[in-house]
């Protein structure tokens, strides 16, 4: 028995050796595909997460602030003349 795989090579029919060294391929480059997608992931969630703070910070600075637009404060008075 190998340690690696659970199989010894040597017992195996050229055949067989090609099944398992293409599993292990296979195998190797789901991995690989994996750990990829999460990398992708990873930068996507950080990029959305800059693209928040961003947009906060621009929200904060150019939109106007609802304490600035009180109905009272807008209110126009109306002066008429007592003629």
């Amino acid at each position: 028995m190998c340690v690696c795989c659970g199989v010894c090579a040597e017992n195996l029919t050229p055949a067989e050796q090609k099944k398992l060294r293409n599993k292990q391929r296979k195998k190797a480059k789901q991995e690989a595909m994996k750990r990829e997608k999460q990398k992708q992931e990873e930068q996507q969630k950080q990029q959305q997460q800059q693209q928040g703070k961003m947009r906060s910070q621009d929200a904060e600075l150019d939109g106007p602030k609802e304490e600035e637009l009180l109905p009272e404060k807008l209110e126009r008075v109306s002066i008429t003349a007592n003629c």
